[in-house]
């Protein structure tokens, strides 16, 4: 009974029964008050022609209309109704009430009423179009109406006829109801259909099964709602893979310095290697990148989950680059790498965090370093856009993959496909960089081409 279908199909069904069965009754209604309208105008084109001339006779006699009671009272009817006496009990020895005859002046006030309730009053418009008119020379002088009676003042005949009209407008009800109830039922379970399959789908996200999608289909709303669960089943999936791949990958970060510690220290342990000062170094410099692996990782955290201290102000831009590059200058040196800077002294003010716009510069300066060749340039410049401080470090090194460029951001992402230490670091710089950036409600991007080098680029908001 809590089911979607069958409240939508009780509601469909109660809207059919109210809305057929008001159609009934007013069809019922109309039915009965227009075939009586009939049978009274019918009755006044065969029967009022005489009473309209003995009436209009009398008026030009008397001038005016007293005494047509007489004249009616005198006036045989063909059906054989007696229009002189009133409705059944109103009066004593009344039969079964017939039409109602009317007679009104030019003004259209009543002055006789065959049912004895209306007189002085006037009639109606509708009457009035019912009315046959009574001239004299060419005026009007007053109406005549035969209006009609009550249900009971019929004939067998046309009782049976209503009757009937009344009998196939119940049949036809019955008929549409049924219709109109089979046509909700499937309307409903149709309806119904995709919101079940979108049940199942989410009990299986629920089981962990985290490849079921559902075919949209339905009403545009229920369309939409399935192509966002799709949507939110794809982004779970995405996130259950990144999640994997984020073990695995801290696993194996992890497993190469902790196997050599291990290795040298079980040769130590052993006596196959000497206690050496440069095998105690070697071993420090295992346990620093193991401290700076967990370190990265912290940060990222924290800056994923939006915990990160940020020291947000109006800072030059220009500056911050000048003493980046200045840092790296005898590096890139050393390198025979041609490093330049290029800011200009008009900057407008940047809304950021110096230091972490300084560490992310490094990492960029870094990157570029590393990926490129004696010989090459490196450049760092900062430039106004329309909202925005743009800084970008370019490099002629060896360029990016078409492939891999939508994954330079990516936790644990390197280039070097072998992840040797000797190509890359742990492969968190880059994802720190962007998730510093839009932090400080900045942007990150990257440009590439193989063999012709890279382009990062970087927007904070302006002050």
């Amino acid at each position: 009974m809590n089911r979607l279908w069958v409240r939508l199909t009780l509601a469909f069904a109660l809207a059919v029964l109210i809305g057929i069965g008001t159609v009934a009754v007013l069809a019922d209604f109309a039915i009965g008050r227009e075939f009586r309208t009939f049978i009274a105008r019918n009755e006044a084109d065969l029967q009022s022609g005489g009473l309209v001339t003995e009436l209009v006779s009398h008026f030009e006699a008397n001038q005016d209309w007293e005494g047509i009671n007489q004249v009616i009272s005198q006036f045989t009817p063909r059906r054989g109704h007696d229009f002189g006496s009133p409705p059944p009990g109103s009066a004593p020895g009344g039969g079964r009430a017939g039409p109602q005859l009317v007679v009104a002046d030019a003004a259209g006030r009543i002055v006789y009423d065959s049912y004895r309730r209306r007189l002085n009053e006037f009639l109606s418009p509708t009457e009035r179009e019912l009315a046959a008119p009574l001239q004299s020379d060419e005026n009007t002088i007053g109406y005549l109406a035969i209006l009609p009676g009550p249900i009971d003042s019929l004939r067998p005949v046309e009782l049976n006829f209503i009757a009937g009209s009344r009998q196939n407008l119940f049949i036809a009800a019955l008929l549409a109801g049924g219709v109109a109830i089979v046509l909700g039922v499937a309307f409903s379970r149709s309806l119904a259909q995709p919101l079940n399959r979108l049940a199942a789908a989410a009990r299986a996200i629920a089981a962990n099964d985290l490849t079921q999608r559902v075919q949209p289909g339905g009403t545009a709303e229920v369309i939409e709602v399935g192509q966002a669960f799709n949507e939110m089943a794809a982004s779970l999936e995405k996130a259950e893979e990144l999640r994997r791949n984020l073990v695995a990958d801290v696993a194996h970060e992890l497993r190469t310095p902790l196997s050599v510690l291990q290795g040298n220290l079980s040769g130590l342990l052993d006596g196959v290697f000497p206690l050496e000062m440069t095998e105690v170094a070697r071993l420090y410099d295992e346990t620093r990148l193991l401290s700076r692996l967990v370190d990265d990782l912290r940060e990222l955290a924290q800056a994923e989950a939006g915990q990160l201290h940020l020291d947000l102000h109006s800072i030059n831009v220009a500056d911050v680059v000048r003493s980046t590059v200045e840092a790296f200058s005898a590096v890139a040196a050393e390198q025979q790498v041609m490093l330049t800077g290029d800011t200009p002294s008009d900057l407008s003010p940047a809304r950021a965090d110096p230091e972490r716009l300084a560490q992310v510069l490094r990492n960029l300066l870094a990157n570029a370093l590393r990926h490129t060749p004696p010989g090459g340039a490196i450049n760092a410049s900062a430039s106004s856009r329309p909202g925005w401080i743009e800084v970008s470090v370019s490099d002629t090194g060896e360029g990016i993959a078409e492939e891999d460029l939508p994954h330079v951001f990516d936790r644990f992402w390197r280039g070097d496909k072998s992840r040797a230490r000797e190509t890359g670091g742990s492969g968190l710089g880059l994802a720190i960089a962007r998730r510093l950036i839009e932090a400080q409600g900045g942007q990150i991007g990257a440009e590439s081409e193989l063999g012709k080098g890279s382009r990062f680029w970087l927007r904070l908001p302006v002050v």
